[in-house]
């Protein structure tokens, strides 16, 4: 453990090369004298400025403070700005680095035990096996979210002068890269697998897919949405209309949670294609059960359990399923039981899932020839950065434009003709 220097020392050059760092401290009424040696003048003082000088700078009580007490912290810092749900993923990312630094200072937290924690996370984690956390550790984010939290948390230490430097911040190892398993791929959709999807679910299902398919809602917009969210008119012979996006619900614990969108900018009007308007219009006249109540969900929840009949020989056989007007559609259950289904059924793309229908409202708005800022809006994404990172490459190319060095080059013709000197 390096102590506290009376004095920065300067690095001196020994005879044989190489750099001598020494400096002084007292310890229990005895003064010390360590030294160390570098092969670099650069490394001495880098050694230097990394260590002694933020040793010099360290506060001893802070430097006692355990890594959870610090984790605690941070918690109750992030909770003034971000939702609650976000809290709670930021703590359920800190289960693993809990339990792998539980009772260490944070100030004996070297490089090096950053690394053995990466690795753990990288092997399944550091919780029991056969846990929620423990399972979800199988994929490449959940390891880059559980360090990055742990990293923000050194930093918050490093901020109280308990840590000079954050260790966690690593430097890549020289060598070949590792092989990495494939990249998560978005699923893009075209317009005519978007409508064998909707065609082999049950309606109003079918409409949900078309729905999400061309408006780019999420999950929770979607569960977010009353009738009274959705205005429609008519002009002369074609419907008009749009939806008002301003809350979102998901369940949990069997309980639906209203919250707020996702970000500011997530609260938005969604224009409608005029054919989904119209769609929308005869679903509301003609099968939303409570359609005249303003604050009844757009689109129902399916009950437990299924209908009967009784066929020619007097046998009970299922028929369908039940609709529950009073709750909204719960994404969970409509992926896994009305859009996993369907997709299987009209040979899509297995990969499918319940957010790639947003992705193909991206890429269907694109490749019509629609503007990259305003389907950022109509995404409510917080930038057009985010839009530009995840979507430019379906803008589709424009064939007949001219290339930009569509002009051979040309190497100028000589000329006999001669500057004038200026007169001496």
């Amino acid at each position: 453990m390096i102590h506290k220097p009376k004095k920065l020392p300067a690095p001196r050059q020994r005879p044989d090369g190489q750099w001598e760092v020494r400096w002084r401290y007292r310890l229990a009424g005895r003064e010390h004298r360590p030294a160390r040696l570098f092969p670099t003048e650069a490394e001495a003082n880098g050694f230097i400025l990394s260590e002694l000088a933020g040793e010099s700078n360290r506060d001893p009580r802070a430097a006692r403070l355990t890594f959870d007490a610090y984790a605690d912290q941070y918690l109750t810092e992030v909770a003034v700005n971000v939702k609650a749900r976000t809290v709670e993923r930021y703590r359920s990312a800190l289960l693993h680095s809990r339990e792998f630094f539980r009772g260490r200072p944070v100030s004996e937290i070297r490089t090096s035990d950053c690394r053995a924690f990466r690795a753990k996370l990288t092997d399944g984690g550091c919780l029991p096996e056969g846990t929620r956390q423990r399972r979800r550790m199988t994929r490449g984010n959940s390891v880059r979210n559980a360090y990055n939290t742990f990293r923000a948390v050194l930093e918050l230490a490093v901020e109280d002068n308990a840590l000079p430097t954050n260790p966690a911040v690593l430097r890549k190892l020289p060598g070949r890269k590792p092989n990495r398993e494939a990249k998560f791929r978005a699923v893009f959709l075209d317009a005519g697998e978007v409508e064998r999807a909707a065609g082999a679910a049950p309606e109003p299902y079918g409409l949900v897919i078309r729905f999400l398919a061309y408006t780019g809602l999420r999950a929770a917009e979607l569960a977010g949405l009353d009738v009274a969210d959705v205005k429609l008119w008519k002009v002369k012979d074609t419907w008009r209309g749009y939806v008002d996006v301003h809350r979102t619900r998901r369940k949990e614990g069997g309980a639906w949670v209203t919250d707020t969108p996702k970000s500011e900018e997530s609260t938005r009007r969604v224009e409608l294609p005029p054919w989904l308007a119209e769609d929308l219009h005869t679903y509301l006249t003609g099968t939303h059960e409570r359609a005249d109540e303003p604050g009844a969900p757009l689109f129902p929840n399916r009950k437990p359990g299924a209908t009967y009949t009784t066929n020619a020989q007097g046998k009970k056989v299922r028929e369908g399923f039940r609709l529950n007007w009073a709750e909204p559609v719960e994404p969970a259950a409509f992926y896994r039981n009305i859009l996993k289904k369907a997709v299987q059924a009209a040979g899509l793309p297995e990969a499918t899932r319940l957010h790639d229908l947003r992705h193909t409202f991206a890429a269907l708005w694109l490749s019509a020839g629609g503007d990259i800022h305003r389907l950022s809006e109509q995404m409510g994404h917080a930038s057009y950065e985010t839009t530009q990172k995840f979507y430019a490459h379906l803008i589709p190319p424009d064939d007949d434009a001219p290339h930009i060095f569509a002009a051979r080059p040309t190497v100028p013709a000589s000329s006999n003709v001669r500057p004038l000197r200026r007169a001496q």
